[in-house]
């Protein structure tokens, strides 16, 4: 007898017994007392009907007692009475007890991990109510958003509370028709105020190897198939960075996008370059017999670019075709064919400039404007520009592509940036991505999860991000995570919960195994109609909890990398970077995120939960970048501005007496805005001798120690193989062959300063930045005190009263000095960084890189002497002596690129607080001959103006300090 028996209704198992007289009962000793089997395999009834129970007839095998069994058959009956409704109530398996003093051979339910038996309990009674033929999706806009003050409801209702107020003055003031100089102040300062400012959107781009998901990834954080360029996970091949932006109201469609160009001479140079790599890789002949075979082939992508640019040329029609052509080259320069590639460029400009500087295409979905992008953005076999007679792919040409379309993550200040392979033997696409990469605010690094705890590469790029943007700029998605067939088990580390887990699915699997086993075996047999249909459910319900079993052991299974994953590399990046915050890491599968975002049969569902695809975390993650634009900031400071003007208006209303001692009130007021360029000069010197100074000084003091290790560098790499140091040469240092390796000199040079120096950095950008704000927001209360103590002793003791209004203003306007200080930081910040970016990293803007190229260059034309014999020689001399040259080689390169930098940034952000900070005095002036007017205006007119307008920002400042304050507090913003 099978252990598991199936639930019957009564009325079939006559039947059953009648044309199944097979059936062998002796497996069941009759001394064995029934006991229910674990309820994860019942289910309710193929029929919903009720049976009388005083119908059955104990005639089945299952229930005929033996011979020796003396118990009487009436006492298996119910009473008369009793009815069961087979519809409502799950079935129940029988399953014989294991005679006493042996071990069970199945396992019961109490034995199963509980986790495992209520979700395969849920399942069971869940199934008959699944409709195969139906469509479950999930709705991205249905996942929680975070908790912060910008995403709470009476966020957005409190700033259109605020402006309520000043479109309320608004139209009091225009209403009134008046033409004054007050009136016409006034409307220009409520102007200006309409709407809070919209902080910078949050640009954060997706970095990495080509090919290992990151246009999948984009679709799966907008829950948009084909936002980008593909749902698969990899294999895109995006070629250009593709920017994500929110769209403007009265876009002219649902998606659009904006192409934007390389100017003409950069076109001209793109087709040069990639000429003259073909030339030097395929056709050019070797220096040496014992050449050194690259391990990058610049001759494939050079052709690549250039058979999509000339697809509609005869001479490009196929590889052969071009290869033919490109071979009749004599020189990298040859002039008979590069006239003809650039006479060929010049027409696909022509063309393209039909579009205008800028093309616009705009589509009703998402894949036919992928489709029109296709020649701009990727290789495609049948290019077709409309509005032009090109016939080509003109991607080398595309510097930026800009997707506009409506979606809530881009909404709330996101910006996403698709970018090229960083690690591509397509050099064109690597300077594209790094350039690009300077101006993100955040970057995630997006790699494979297979071996991504072993593989230098992922490291590599998050420190080369983290040097770049420093503490909190970084977070990783590892894609591909439901891909764990692959995975060998002994690397996967598993928690004892998860370990009895798999050992519960196990179990199961083999009782499901067997129960569908035996249910076919009936069904092959025949039966009739009732219990066929009976059985037909029995196997689909089987079937399902197979492929529920596989489903829930693949979450474990991931659950359980992904955690050592995640573990592995945040514990490296700490103790890497010393960042105190830790590093984000999300594993994901955008395909398993896609097909419930797509929709998918209840019976059928993604090998993953969605929300274990991660996905939902990453979108997360996304929308909290949003908050760090400074929208709370922004709001509370849009609200000191609403104040600051009400008091203003205040003064306006009241229509003081002209008052004694006038002039002299004045000069203070005057005095006090020549005052604040003093000031904050002092500020600026302060900053620049704790701070600035002792960076330019560890130059001086480390050249000696950093020019004898990079001497050492030097010497390894003179060992380098002949033809593999000319290649190195050639390609600037970062380079990779066969008998050298992979290297990048600059960047290993670079290294030899990177401690010494990237510490005092760090300290500029956080701490100095920080003593610098503080100091400018003490300097100018001081200032602003002083003017008010100023004024209080050249006041009248009758007249100090009348000013209470003039001296709260001031307060209020030293809240907005603040925040302009406040903000010039966050630039300077920015700049700093910037600076870090540019000096301490190999890159276009870097003034080290700058000087190895010149070095670089004038290295590989050096000739042999006496001392050095051989061209391997010269060279390698001549580059160790122009490298370590003191006080004007390449370090000291970065020092004078600092000193002026540091000018530049500092300068600008004088003029920028100065300028911003004495409007502010001008405002105080203003609201000075306001209460001191030279002569008082008490006609008709002002003063119904004073009385309607006083009423209402009277009502005004009662609404910001009462129900706008509270609604902000209800989102856990307290208003200065």
């Amino acid at each position: 007898m099978s252990p598991l028996y199936l639930p019957l209704p009564c009325s079939l198992t006559r039947r059953r017994a009648q044309q199944q007289p097979d059936i062998d009962c002796s497996a069941c000793p009759s001394s064995q007392p029934y006991q229910l089997l674990s309820p994860y395999l019942t289910t309710q009834s193929h029929f919903s009907k009720t049976i009388q129970l005083d119908e059955w007839k104990m005639d089945s095998p299952i229930f005929e007692p033996t011979d020796d069994c003396e118990l009487d058959q009436t006492a298996l009956l119910p009473g008369p009475d009793l009815s069961l409704d087979v519809g409502s109530a799950p079935m129940a398996y029988m399953y014989p007890a294991a005679p006493p003093g042996t071990n069970a051979q199945k396992r019961k339910f109490s034995d199963l991990d509980p986790e495992i038996a209520t979700h395969f309990e849920k399942l069971s009674k869940d199934y008959p109510g699944l409709d195969a033929d139906s469509q479950a999706c999930h709705d991205p806009n249905s996942e929680p958003l975070p908790k912060l003050p910008i995403y709470h409801a009476s966020f957005d209702k409190a700033a259109n509370m605020a402006k309520g107020i000043i479109r309320g003055l608004q139209e009091t003031v225009l209403l009134s028709g008046d033409q004054d100089e007050e009136s016409n102040y006034m409307k220009e300062c409520l102007a200006q105020l309409a709407v809070p400012a919209h902080p910078k959107p949050q640009v954060t781009c997706l970095y990495g190897n080509c090919g290992v998901g990151k246009s999948s990834l984009i679709n799966a954080s907008l829950g948009v198939e084909g936002a980008s360029l593909k749902t698969g996970d990899g294999g895109s091949g995006t070629l250009v960075p593709i920017d994500f932006v929110q769209a403007v109201e009265k876009q002219r469609g649902p998606h659009v996008a904006y192409v934007f160009y390389f100017p003409s001479p950069g076109c001209g140079d793109i087709v040069k370059t990639a000429f003259a790599n073909y030339y030097d890789s395929r056709l050019a002949p070797t220096e040496n017999l014992s050449k050194d075979i690259s391990a990058i082939d610049l001759g494939k992508t050079a052709l690549k670019m250039l058979m999509a640019l000339f697809a509609d040329k005869p001479e490009f029609e196929d590889e052969e075709a071009a290869v033919r052509f490109l071979s009749r080259a004599v020189s990298a320069d040859d002039p008979k064919i590069l006239s003809r590639l650039l006479a060929w460029t010049r027409s696909i400009l022509d063309e393209l400039a039909k579009l205008g500087s800028v093309a616009c295409i705009c589509r009703n979905t998402a894949a036919d404007l992928n489709r029109a992008l296709e020649p701009f953005t990727q290789q495609t076999d049948f290019p077709e520009i409309e509005g032009t007679a090109l016939d080509c792919s003109v991607w080398p040409f595309v510097r930026l592509v800009k997707k506009s379309l409506s979606n809530p993550v881009l909404a709330k200040g996101n910006v996403l940036v698709d970018l090229p392979g960083v690690s591509d033997g397509n050099q064109h696409r690597v300077q594209l991505a790094n350039s690009y990469f300077r101006r993100c605010d955040q970057a995630i690094v997006v790699h494979s999860i297979e071996r991504a705890e072993d593989e230098g590469c992922v490291e590599q790029y998050i420190l080369n991000v983290f040097r770049r943007k420093r503490n909190g700029s970084v977070a990783v998605v590892l894609t591909r995570a439901d891909d764990i067939e692959q995975e060998i088990s002994g690397r996967i580390r598993y928690t004892p919960q998860q370990q009895a887990q798999l050992r519960s699915l196990d179990e199961y699997e083999k009782e499901v195994k067997e129960e569908l086993r035996t249910v076919r075996q009936k069904l092959s047999r025949g039966s009739p109609s009732d219990f066929l249909r009976e059985l037909t459910h029995k196997q689909g319900l089987y079937m399902f909890l197979q492929k529920n079993i596989k489903r829930k052991r693949t979450e474990i299974l991931v659950a359980a990398r992904n955690a050592k994953v995640r573990k592995t590399l945040q514990d490296w990046y700490r103790t890497k970077t010393n960042d105190p915050q830790e590093l984000p890491v999300f594993c994901v599968s955008s395909k398993c995120y896609m097909e419930h975002i797509r929709g998918f049969s209840p019976v059928e569902p993604p090998l993953l939960s969605a929300t274990m695809t991660e996905i939902p975390h990453v979108r997360s993650y996304l929308f909290s970048l949003a908050n760090k634009a400074g929208k709370v900031d922004i709001l509370k400071h849009y609200c000191a501005q609403v104040r600051s003007l009400l008091n203003q208006m205040e003064l306006s209303c009241i229509g003081f007496k002209p008052m004694m001692k006038r002039d002299h009130l004045l000069k203070i007021v005057h005095g006090a805005r020549k005052g604040i360029s003093k000031q904050f000069d002092a500020v600026h010197q302060e900053l620049c001798k704790r701070s600035i100074t002792p960076i330019l000084v560890k130059f001086d003091a480390s050249e000696d120690s950093w020019l004898r290790e990079a001497g050492n560098l030097c010497d390894r790499w003179s060992r380098y193989t002949y033809a593999g140091h000319v290649a190195f040469m050639k390609h600037e240092g970062n380079w990779k062959t066969a008998a050298c390796g992979k290297a990048n000199w600059n960047a290993s040079l670079l290294d030899v300063a990177r401690d010494d120096i990237q510490p005092l950095l760090d300290q500029f950008y956080v701490e100095g930045c920080y003593i610098f704000k503080i100091e400018a927001m003490q300097a100018l209360g001081d200032l602003l005190d002083q003017m008010e103590q100023d004024m209080k002793d050249n006041l009248d003791y009758a007249q100090t009263k009348a000013f209470e209004g003039f001296f709260d203003s001031i307060r209020d306007r030293k809240k907005v000095m603040g925040n302009i200080i406040d903000e010039t930081t966050k630039t300077l910040r920015h700049q700093i960084l910037l600076l870090n970016n540019d000096t301490l990293n190999d890159g276009p803007n870097s003034p080290f890189t700058h000087k190895m190229s010149k070095i670089y260059k004038e290295s590989i034309k050096a000739e042999p002497d006496k001392l050095r014999r051989t061209k391997h020689a010269a060279r390698c001399a001549y580059f160790r002596d122009s490298v370590c040259l003191r006080k004007a080689g390449p370090f000291m390169a970065i020092k004078r690129y600092l000193e002026k930098g540091f000018n530049k940034v500092m300068d600008d952000a004088d003029k920028s607080m100065v300028v911003q900070c004495e409007t502010v005095l001008d405002a105080i002036m203003h609201d000075f001959n306001q209460v001191c007017p030279e002569r008082e205006d008490n006609g008709v007119q002002a003063l119904k103006r004073r009385e309607t307008l006083g009423k209402k920002v009277k009502d005004g400042r009662d609404e910001l300090e009462g129900p706008v304050r509270n609604t902000l507090l209800q989102c856990g913003v307290a208003m200065d």
